[in-house]
């Protein structure tokens, strides 16, 4: 019978070649020093894909994204609120509501290029709530037509089309 041994090498992190005192001295050297430290990173990181995992817990408390994040989500319902009041008082060209096929006018609308929304509304489609955000340019004596489907809506935050 033989044995077998597992031996632990700790992973070390690619050094730096370069100093600050090298930015003034010999800045093409920093310059140098520096992209070839992000390569080496690069590698070692490639190589070592879970040396990573869990560094955010350590930089929780200097990074702020969390602290952003929780702020975002608390004043998101005011945030929306405002905006749609002043998109609705100041910018609000026209409202229309669509019939059992979809449909819905605006008429009597003048030339200019317009911004077609639902705002603070979803629109119920199929099983999908869908919001639009289209912009419409309208010009004199000609009617625009413009279809509003999941191709042109929004997409929800995080998802990819």
């Amino acid at each position: 019978m033989g044995s077998s041994s597992i031996f632990f090498t700790p992973l070390t992190l690619p050094k730096a070649h370069f100093t600050e005192k090298d930015k003034e001295k010999d800045p093409s050297k920093y310059e140098e020093g520096v992209a070839e430290y992000k390569k080496q990173i690069k590698e070692f990181l490639i190589a070592n894909p879970t040396t990573t995992d869990g560094l955010g817990l350590g930089l929780e408390d200097i990074d702020p994204g969390h602290k952003w994040d929780v702020l975002i989500t608390k004043n998101k319902g005011v945030l929306d609120h405002e905006t749609t009041m002043l998109a609705e008082g100041r910018y609000l060209v026209a409202q229309t509501k669509t019939d059992l096929d979809g449909r819905g006018y605006f008429r009597g609308i003048p030339a200019g290029n317009y911004w077609i929304s639902t705002l603070d509304v979803d629109a119920l489609v199929g099983e999908e709530h869908e919001r639009w955000d289209t912009p419409l340019a309208v010009t004199p004596n000609r009617q625009a037509y413009i279809a509003l489907s999941n191709i042109n809506a929004v997409q929800p935050a995080g998802t990819n089309p």
